[in-house]
Order: C-alpha cells, then structure tokens, then sequence
C-alpha cells in the first residue's frame, strides 16, 4: 500500500509530496464539517461560510490529520551530510507530520575533522521537531522511540545507530554497543509535547562502571580509524603518559602536559599502553562537552524538582525554627515556666 520516490533532495521532496497531500485534504475535511452541520440541520452558510473558508490543515483535528498516508525519508547519515542542510531545516520548521529515519553507522572518521552533522542534536534546536537517537544495540529504547515518532504529528527525526559489515558480527554488536556506553553516540528521545511536570529531553545514562570509556576505545575496535594508534612498548613507559579518562577529567581551558594512552590486550594476552593521535584526542574532548550539555538538558527538569524540594525544605526548617524561638521566649517570659 505504500510508493517509494527517488530524489536527489528527499526532504524538500518530502516537504513538497505532504503538501499535496493537505491540500487535496483540506477541501474534503471542510466538505465533511459541512455534511455533518447538515445532518443536524445546523448549517447556516451566514454564519459558517466565512468560517469554513478560512479552515486550513493547521485547524482540522489530530484524527483528521491521522487519515492522511505517513511521508518517510530516509536517508542514510553519510549521504544526507552530503546535501544541503537547507532543506532538512525547512522540514523540520514546518510543522508538516513527515517522519525522517536516518541510518548511521555511530562513528566516522570525518567526525575528526569536525564536518559531519550531528543530525540528533541539530534537530533538537528546532525546539518543534521530535526527536530519536537510539541504536539497534538497546532494542527496547529504539522501538519504544519509534513509537512515539510514529505517532506524533510533527516533523519527526529517527537517527539509529546500525552495525556496518564486519569480519564477525559479535564484533559489530559490540562496536556498536560502545558507542553507545562510551557516551559517543549518546541516545535519547526528545518530545516537545510532553507536559511542563514531565522532561521532554530523556537522557539513556550507562552506568558508573562505564565512566572510564572514552571516544578512543569505540575507535580502538574499529579497523577505520586503527592508523591513529601506536602501541608503545613497556620500556618506552613514563610518567609524562596519562590515561585517556585522567586526561579527558583534567583538561580544562588547556590541555594537560601529558601523552594520554589507552590500555590494550595484545595476541598473548599481555596489556600495553597504546597512543593516539592528537585528531582522535580533540574528538574525545568533543564528545565529552557534547556529553556534559545532553546532561545539562537531562538535568534541567531534575535541578528544578530538586531547588523546589531544597525551597521547601529550607522553609519548613525556618518555620520550625519561628516557632521553636516562639517556644523559648514566652518560656523566658513567664517565670512559672522557667520554675517548673
């Protein structure tokens, strides 16, 4: 029941299709309104005309907007990086109810240079757009974030991390499930319709046990980016190398005087100390502020309950204090008190 387009621009062509679409709509909603005033015999055209034509898609109802076929892009991340960034922003703007599936590996080596888009975070700054970063490595998260985007009737972004063709598919899962504990491709679901009491950023946050993995060992297992790392021999060891995580936690304005490595297993199992580029270091100090803000986001609501309870708190120890200072005066004040 579906048609699948080709185009060289998939999301002006999107844009464009959806509005073909509500305006073949809008006359038969507006039609239908009219029939229904008929059937009850409440039709008034010098009350309702003027009205009526002035009825557009904006105004119909959620359920008549419901009826109108889904509109899909999908693009993969690579190849919608490589087209204007124009139109995937005038959908986004427009409030139109198009659905947007981006397939992307997590990870790419232009992210060292710093020219890939992050499509997840650049939606989130359209404020009207829901929006889904998950992975097919947490299936519970991706599914219960398709629904939603499913459901809505905004423009909708879905960016999923998939595994890329390796030489064994446990080391695809596993690539992929780093990107997603090392905090390099964070996931989450963002929904601007959600109540003020509710968070509309949701945050997935891996656990404490997690905190010591880094941009620089998702890249370590992946053959792409294994150029950047050298691994240096135990007699080359000195004080002047610092683990990625120490370095990463030290790195303020400047950047520690130190060499940052990773530890690795060798074929014989042994452990050794592996450097890297200075390009793969600036990427982990980017995906850690990026990192630092989507917790700042998840926090807001969480900060806000939290001063509340503080505010409320704070003025309950006051009010306990007022009366237990009542309490101690009227006992100085009546010497019957102070007798007893």
């Amino acid at each position: 029941g579906g048609q699948c387009r080709q185009s060289t621009d998939s999301c002006a062509a999107a844009l464009d299709l959806c509005n073909q679409q509500l305006e073949w709509l809008v006359p038969l909603l507006r039609a239908m309104r009219i029939a229904r005033l008929e059937i009850d015999s409440a039709f008034d055209p010098a009350v309702h005309a003027k009205l009526l034509e002035r009825f557009e898609w904006q105004t119909a109802d959620p359920e008549e907007l419901a009826a109108l076929p889904a509109v899909v892009v999908m693009e993969p991340a690579d190849r919608l990086a490589q087209m204007s960034l124009t139109s995937f922003s005038r959908l986004l703007r427009s409030g139109r109810p198009v659905q947007i599936l981006v397939p992307s590996p997590g990870f790419y080596v232009e992210d060292l240079s710093g020219s890939f888009p992050d499509f997840g975070y650049l939606s989130i700054a359209h404020r009207e757009a829901v929006v889904v970063q998950s992975s097919l490595a947490r299936l519970n998260h991706l599914l219960q974030g398709l629904v939603e985007v499913t459901r809505t009737l905004r423009p909708a972004v879905a960016i999923v991390s998939v595994p890329e063709a390796f030489e064994s598919e446990a080391v695809a899962w596993l690539e992929t499930s780093l990107y997603i504990l090392s905090r390099t491709f964070p996931i989450y679901r963002y929904d601007p319709d959600r109540a003020p009491q509710q968070e509309r950023f949701e945050l997935f946050e891996p656990g404490p046990q997690f905190a010591k993995l880094t941009a620089a060992h998702a890249a370590a297992l992946s053959k792409q980016f294994r150029r950047h790392f050298r691994v240096v021999p135990a007699s080359a060891w000195d004080d002047e190398q610092m683990e990625i995580d120490e370095y990463l936690t030290k790195y303020e304005l400047t950047p520690p005087l130190a060499i940052p490595y990773l530890w690795i297993t060798d074929e014989e199992g042994q452990r050794q100390r592996a450097v890297f580029t200075r390009d793969l270091v600036n990427l982990c100090r980017d995906r850690n502020r990026a990192w630092e803000i989507f917790i700042e986001l998840a926090g807001a609501h969480k900060s806000r309950t939290q001063d509340a309870g503080q505010t409320l708190c704070e003025k309950a120890r006051q009010e306990g204090a007022a009366q237990a200072i009542d309490v101690v005066l009227a006992m100085l004040a009546d010497p019957l008190t102070l007798r007893g």
